[in-house]
């Protein structure tokens, strides 16, 4: 049992770790999402994208690899893509997680592989997972740039991830390009 209580206390941690992106660009939230908010909607949207668009993703892995996926912020907290020591963090976070789920029963292996599978974007489900990943992101930025009229939020979020190439192709292209005009489907 002391594996599994690692692993949910590194769950619960997740909790208390607010998303970056949202305390650099100073939204005045009265609680700001933390990465635990983020991995439920990260779910959320990737089990939606994927009955609604037909994709034929294994539900189960789907969902398992949105659980996993931030996991090891629970150690070194949440790691921003435009911090100036990214590289450096995002090392000790692979670090750290492979650390740490190497300490996990056998039976939760597979938890290691969908990680690795994740940060490598080595198949279709990876590169989706990472897409509705992003895809969040830009999304909540929308809401809060909207409750809170801060247009500035949503603009470097959703022009940062149009820079990269996140959204030129794959199953959310479309939607991406929906975001910024502001036509969100209901879900």
């Amino acid at each position: 049992m002391e594996n599994y209580g690692k692993l949910y206390d590194a769950i619960c941690a997740l909790e208390k770790i607010e998303r970056t992106g949202w305390v650099q660009t100073k939204v005045p939230a009265p609680r700001l999402e933390s990465v635990s908010d983020h991995t439920m909607q990260l779910q959320m949207l990737a089990l939606t994208f994927n009955l609604e668009k037909g994709l034929g993703f294994d539900n189960g892995k789907l969902l398992q690899m949105c659980l996993i996926h931030d996991i090891g912020e629970s150690i070194v907290g949440d790691v921003s893509d435009v911090d100036s020591d990214y590289n450096s963090r995002k090392q000790l976070e692979r670090e750290k997680t492979v650390e740490f789920l190497k300490t996990l029963p056998e039976s939760l292996s597979s938890y290691l592989e969908l990680w690795l599978e994740l940060e490598e974007k080595a198949t279709p489900l990876a590169k989706f997972v990472h897409q509705v990943d992003k895809f969040d992101a830009v999304l909540k930025a929308q809401k809060y740039a909207a409750e809170y009229n801060m247009p500035g939020v949503f603009t470097e979020f959703y022009d940062y991830e149009k820079a990269r190439g996140t959204f030129n192709d794959g199953p959310l292209a479309k939607e991406f390009v929906e975001l910024n005009n502001n036509e969100i489907k209901e879900l």
